[in-house]
């Protein structure tokens, strides 16, 4: 799967996250710019399929929408081990919060809540997680297979990623925001997105496969410029979400009453969903992935590069001493010694 742009719309799932006016409205803001939408959780969306130019199913713990004929018609298969906000557990959606089109989209009973295990049960070890890998790839007749991980055990975690084969992994740092993770995993769990991104460069780089697996950052990136410094740093592209949705809904807050929220107006169980405006909702997301491409141009000319490819570290400089550690790109001052 090739893509024009660095980045991708992220992971943000019917039912589970968001409206299925707002999959809509963003699969169709995607093609804008040419780039990929993912499914999410809830898996494989026939409507979003049919608008997407590209398109990510999530391969997830549940098996919503995984069926062996969804799965086809992706253009890249994601395994959903963790993200950044819940690390790797499940959840639950009560019956009663669950409407007809989801329960029928989930294949629920009436009364039946919706369950997200935490594990998949056929993958106990990285044996079964690269026959997992072998099997999607064989079924789909070869798109790249992608793993999601939440950014922890980063090094052993890129290890077994490494031996199950995969074509990219998709790094979600503690920042990766989520409509219904517990306040516990939200504000304690995960490693930052930069410290995370570097950590994981620098393994890759170790492990001689820098250049044969692609790395996604999700988590935190809010603009275009969060995405050149972290190019500059080894990542390859990104998924962002909360602020395209922002985006997608800009133009329409002022349908809703005094004190709303700009989530009811996207979130799946949000108190005005109904007020949303696919089309509106579509330019809007649509003008603003174009404005990031934009502005990477800019940022490039005036850097004289003449591809993104070639951004690295001599690009950037560091402010603090401690980030220049971190990162290893050079300080933008002399640090001097003082002698008594």
């Amino acid at each position: 799967m090739e893509l024009p742009v660095p980045f991708m719309i992220a992971a943000m799932a019917y039912g589970s996250s968001v409206s299925m006016r707002v999959k809509l409205a963003l699969a169709k803001a995607s093609t804008v710019v040419g780039t990929a939408t993912n499914s999410g959780e809830s898996g494989f969306l026939a409507e979003e399929r049919e608008i997407a130019k590209l398109y990510v199913v999530q391969y997830n713990r549940a098996g919503w929408g995984n069926e062996p004929e969804q799965l086809k018609q992706a253009d890249m298969i994601e395994i959903k081990m963790g993200q950044g906000a819940s690390a790797g557990d499940g959840f639950s959606i009560g019956h009663e919060l669950i409407g007809d089109d989801l329960r029928k989209h989930l294949k629920l009973e009436e009364g039946q809540d919706a369950v997200m295990p935490a594990r998949f049960p056929d993958i106990n070890n990285e044996e079964d997680l690269k026959n997992k890998v072998n099997e999607l790839r064989e079924l789909t007749d070869g798109v790249p297979i992608a793993v999601k991980i939440a950014a922890g055990n980063i090094e052993s975690d890129l290890d077994k990623l490494l031996y199950a084969g995969v074509d990219a992994i998709v790094l979600d740092g503690a920042q990766g925001e989520t409509a219904g993770s517990p306040e516990i995993t939200i504000n304690n769990f995960g490693i930052p997105s930069l410290y995370a991104l570097v950590r994981a460069v620098e393994h890759l780089e170790r492990k001689g496969a820098r250049n044969s697996v692609s790395l996604i950052m999700t988590g935190g990136f809010r603009d275009s410029a969060d995405m050149l410094k972290a190019i500059a740093l080894g990542a390859d592209a990104f998924y962002i979400g909360y602020p395209v949705d922002i985006a997608s809904v800009y133009t329409q807050l002022n349908r809703m009453p005094p004190g709303s929220s700009p989530a009811d107006l996207y979130l799946y169980d949000g108190k005005h969903t109904d007020l949303f405006d696919i089309k509106e909702g579509a330019d809007c997301a649509g003008n603003f992935l174009k404005a990031l491409a934009e502005e990477m141009d800019i940022a490039l000319r005036c850097l004289g590069k003449d591809s993104i490819h070639k951004l690295s570290k001599e690009d950037l400089v560091c402010l603090t001493q401690e980030m220049a550690q971190v990162t290893g790109v050079k300080l933008a001052y002399p640090l001097h010694q003082i002698e008594t």
